[in-house]
């Protein structure tokens, strides 16, 4: 390896590659659905992709102090980092959700077997952060009664009264 100020100047480039990747592998959209090795294999994949990238950068342009040993050292480092800040921010969020923030309010539309086969896998998992509100459906014999202890609410055309009164 050579001194740190032999790629310092690298520092823009591999950023803007890292941006570019990250950005299109989805890291940068809400996951709060997804599972944390699907996270992971997001940033895999760009940490490839990028890594790729600045080797044919480097063949292209010869530049010829960017050593394998730097790249797997910047790519190991990077990846460990990722994963670290990822299982933070996830066990953060988590307490959030606890404490009643960073909460999304469900209202479902429905309550057939499809409506109550999605109300019980976000019961299944409370740390989404998306508590049921209740159930909305168009027969009028319904209302008030509770499926699955959940409420029924009203009907389709009661949808704007009850998102404003939440």
């Amino acid at each position: 390896l050579y001194p740190l100020d032999r790629y310092l100047w690298l520092l823009g480039i591999i950023i803007s590659l890292w941006l570019f990747f990250l950005y299109h592998h989805g890291v940068y959209r809400s996951r709060r659905l997804e599972r944390f090795r699907h996270i992971i294999s997001r940033y895999l994949m760009a940490s490839f992709w990028s890594i790729f990238s600045l080797f044919g950068l480097a063949y292209l342009f010869k530049i010829t102090f960017l050593s394998r040993s730097f790249l797997f050292f910047f790519l190991l480092l990077s990846l460990s980092l990722f994963i670290v800040k990822e299982g933070l921010v996830i066990l953060a969020l988590r307490r959030m959700r606890q404490k009643g923030y960073n909460i999304r309010y469900l209202l479902i539309v429905g309550t057939g077997k499809r409506a109550q086969a999605f109300a019980a896998s976000i019961l299944k998992k409370r740390v989404l952060g998306l508590p049921i509100v209740g159930f909305i459906d168009e027969d009028a014999d319904l209302l008030g009664k509770e499926i699955m202890g959940i409420k029924v609410l009203g009907q389709l055309k009661d949808i704007p009264r009850l998102l404003r009164d939440m």
